[in-house]
């Protein structure tokens, strides 16, 4: 019977200041971080992808070669319609309009299916892997711009283009004569508010989260935080909040203010009992989140090819997280 250990998967989260890699040799997990850019040329970003692949590959215990490769996950900041087109792109407008699926192998020179994910899906799927919570929970991935993704149980809810909807996008405005715009998401949008560009165009310290809490930009950006998470709670009515990706470090020191402004007049319909935390992850949650997935996608195809029926696919599959979470926390 095929193992984990018998797969080697590439997950690549391809975002809006920066390119993450992971590679997945079985249970061993090696990552990369490439150069800080901003909207990059496809053929750019095709050597850049490029260039990262051969330096991951060559980092792990041995030199793996790109046709050993068994499955690719990419993390995009945009959703991915059914046809595998990225229809929204705004921090990498040159990838809008790709199919993903053909692209990818051809510049990293690969066999190998590719799977696509929002960077908000895959970086909740590795958060809840390595911390599992009951019940529902939104994870607010926090970069460049902000993404969200929900989780049942750790099933993914799925309303529209492989998300639960575009969170990035609410209009949180309160009332500001001059609400902060980006082009991709609109004046007044959550992640004109909160992402890091616009933070740091503003002049907030993000390289210091202690500081930045003393900018009135810094200040103007929890309060649209906050009813953005009030819309949330009222919409989705989740138990658990998190905030995940690197801004998720800039707000930390603001989460009991954050948590005082969500919580004043609350609505009713939000549940009685929810919790705003940072998340645990790693800041490369997103690629080992799409290399995760695409490993288990793969292992899951081969199981079927080698006769095991759905019931013991999934048997086996529950097996191996239990085993996961038994090693992780008796570390």
């Amino acid at each position: 019977m095929i193992e984990m250990k018998d797969a080697i998967s590439v997950g690549i989260d391809i975002g809006g200041s920066a390119t993450k890699i992971s590679l997945l040799c079985g249970e061993d997990e090696v990552v990369l971080r490439g150069p800080y850019r901003k909207q990059p040329s496809l053929g750019e970003l095709a050597a850049e992808l490029s260039d990262l692949l051969d330096e991951v590959l060559g980092m792990g215990e041995r030199q793996i070669e790109r046709d050993e490769i068994n499955a690719i996950g990419v993390s995009l900041a945009g959703p991915v319609n059914a046809d595998g087109v990225l229809e929204h792109a705004s921090n990498i407008p040159a990838m809008k309009g790709m199919k993903i699926g053909e692209w990818l192998p051809t510049v990293l020179g690969v066999k190998a299916e590719v799977l696509a994910l929002t960077d908000a899906l895959s970086a909740a799927l590795c958060e809840h892997q390595r911390n599992p919570v009951s019940g529902r929970a939104i994870y607010l991935s926090m970069g460049t711009g902000l993404g969200g993704a929900v989780l049942d149980d750790g099933i993914p809810l799925v309303i529209t283009r492989g998300t639960p909807g575009h969170f990035g996008h609410l209009d949180v405005s309160g009332g500001e004569e001059d609400a902060p715009m980006i082009a991709g998401s609109g004046r007044g949008s959550l992640e004109a508010y909160v992402g890091a560009n616009m933070l740091r165009e503003a002049g907030v310290p993000i390289d210091d989260p202690a500081e930045s809490l003393d900018h009135d930009r810094m200040q103007v950006a929890i309060g649209g935080l906050a009813r953005g998470i009030r819309i949330l709670l009222a919409i989705y009515r989740p138990n658990y909040i998190y905030l995940m990706g690197g801004m998720s470090l800039v707000f930390e020191p603001a989460l009991l203010q954050l948590r005082t402004m969500i919580a004043d007049d609350l609505t009713p319909a939000a549940p009685e009992q929810w919790v705003v935390e940072r998340a645990e992850s790693s800041p490369f949650a997103a690629s080992i989140g799409a290399a995760s997935v695409a490993q288990a996608k793969y292992l899951r195809t081969r199981m079927r090819h080698e006769g095991m029926s759905e019931t013991e696919i999934r048997i086996h599959q529950a097996s191996r997280r239990k085993a996961t979470t038994r090693e992780s926390v008796s570390e």
